[in-house]
Formats: structure tokens, sequence, C-alpha cells
């Protein structure tokens, strides 16, 4: 058997394991090779040990649900739209027969003004007044559809990851790319809290009122006071604080500011061989782990330390 599905097989030597979207959100792939051949006996160990292990995706885009209904696209955004936004069905339904026990549903808060230039995402014109905080409650209603129509069951608080493993059905865990949809407006933080959210990258392809990107040219030089009035919020609401895509600089700023370990959720660190912007530091990577944090593959408890600080923190208000 020379390949799986993606998430077909997602085993660690005891350790709870959580799998990163491992790709661009613009492509497909319905098989990727695992560079060796599973025995049946080894994929009944594998499946028995799901059944005794919680599995969870930190990052995801099942069906392109942030897509769906979004308007004033590029056109190539709009193509990709059309072609495949609001097919969650069939990614679900395999992450059920793969053993998953929950993913991160990933909202994609500059969707709207973002555009592929040199095959990219990269940010192409301002939002219009309203536009960000709009588009935003448009993908929650979509989030919140999944749930009504029982596609998934929706994570809310720390324990009911271990409820849906038990029911053998896929949870699923709302998060948002990119604090634009805050429009700088610390305040927003307990709305999305309150909507379902359970995690914000502050960052996304956008330099925003927060901070900078990994992979644009620095605005603001790191995390602004905005951000620092947005981190305490999040701090304060439970919500989780996510530092993928943002700068070094930025990150750094986060890690300083929050009372909270963080996630970097779909992230990798940089090398002599292998160098790419969206790469951090190894000494960023120090820093998110030494404070409780986890990457998008974590060692035993990394993920389950970070939900229960967050998720089982009781907001102010």
């Amino acid at each position: 058997m020379g390949k799986l599905g993606r998430r077909a097989l997602l085993i660690g030597a005891g350790t709870l394991v959580a799998v990163g979207a491992g790709g661009h959100w613009l492509t497909r792939k319905k098989n990727i090779p695992l560079g060796f051949k599973i025995s049946s006996t080894e994929l009944d160990e594998a499946r028995l040990f799901l059944r005794e292990h919680q599995a969870i995706d930190a990052h995801a885009h099942p069906g392109r649900t942030f897509a769906v209904g979004a308007e004033n696209l590029p056109v190539k955004l709009e193509l990709m739209k059309w072609l495949l936004a609001g097919g969650e069905d069939r990614p679900v339904q395999a992450m059920r027969e793969g053993g998953m026990s929950a993913v991160a549903f990933a909202g994609v808060s500059d969707f709207q003004v973002l555009d592929l230039v040199g095959g990219t995402p990269t940010n192409v014109r301002d939002f219009e007044r309203g536009e960000a905080w709009a588009s935003y409650q448009r993908q929650i209603g979509n989030m919140k559809a999944l749930v009504e129509r029982g596609l998934v069951k929706q994570i809310l608080k720390t324990a009911d990851f271990a409820t849906v493993h038990a029911s053998g059905d896929v949870g699923a865990f709302w998060t948002m790319e990119g604090g634009d949809f805050l429009e700088g407006k610390p305040e927003r933080v307990a709305q999305a809290y309150a909507d379902g959210l359970r995690s914000i990258a502050l960052l996304h392809y956008r330099n925003n009122e927060l901070g900078d990107i990994t992979t644009g040219k620095p605005r603001n030089i790191g995390l602004t006071a905005q951000g620092e009035a947005v981190v305490a919020a999040c701090n304060d609401a439970g919500m989780l604080i996510d530092v993928a895509h943002a700068s070094d600089q930025t990150a750094k700023g986060i890690l300083k500011s929050t009372r909270h370990p963080v996630m970097a959720s779909h992230v990798h660190i940089n090398s002599e061989h292998f160098r790419h912007p969206r790469f951090i530091s190894l000494d960023l990577g120090r820093m998110v782990a030494n404070q409780g944090g986890g990457f998008w593959v974590l060692g035993p408890q990394a993920l389950v330390s970070v939900l229960s600080t967050d998720l089982s923190h009781e907001p102010k208000n």
C-alpha cells in the first residue's frame, strides 16, 4: 500500500499528534506518497492507536469554507471559489475514516483583499469600510451551518475534545487567520469568542493594525500598541493566539505581551538546508516552546497544555 489519504494515517510513538495544513490552501491533492509501504498489520495497529488517542489537526481549510459566499474577488480567487468552495463532506468523511478527532476549521480574514501574484497569495487592495467585519460574519455563519446540519461537532472547551473523540464524530475547532476583522478594536475579541471562535492568528498575508507578516515588507516594525491591546483581550477572553504568519519581531512582541502560551499552527524552522519566508527562526521556535506553546507537529501533551490553558480560561465578562 504505497499511498494513503493525507489524514488516513496519523501515528506517533505514544504521543498526541497534531497535523498542520500541509500545503498551500489553493492546492488539492487526493493522495500524498508516504515514502514507505504500510502493511495491513501496521495499518490496523495505527487505527487502534487512533481509537485510543486523540489526533487533532491544528490548521486546515476543509472545503474552503471561508470562500463560500465571498464577494468582490479578483478573477483567480473567484475561479477558486467556484471550483473548490463548499465541499466539506468529503474531507470530513476522510477525517472520520482516518481516525481524526478534531480539526481547526480556519477562516481567512483577509481573503477578499488577496490575489495570486506569482502563485503566492498577496495583498492587492485595502478593505472597504466594514468589509473585513462583514467577511468574518459570513465565514462564522458558514461554520455554524456545518454544525447545524450535523457534519461536525463544535469544540468550545477543552473537555469537548475527549467527548467528541469518544463519540467517533469529527470535532470542529474554529480559528481565524488574520486579525483584520477586528479592525484594531480589541473589544471584538470577546464578541468573536461568543461566536465560537477559539483561536486567532493576528497576521496572515497582509500587514495590518496589529503587526507585520513574515512574507512582506515590514510596515509597523513589530507588534503595535493596538496589537498589544488585542493580545491582552485574547488573554482575557480565553482566545488562543496563533503566531503563524507573523514576522519574527511581531511574534516576539506577542510572546512578550501574552500571559498565556501561544500556538504556531503551521510553521517550520529555518535551517541551513531548508529556508523559506514562511519558516521561523530557531530562536523564535524555542521561545514559543519555552512558554508552553507548540508547533504544527507536537510532542506529548503539548497541544493539550496550550488548549487547556486557554480554552478552559473563563472570560472576564
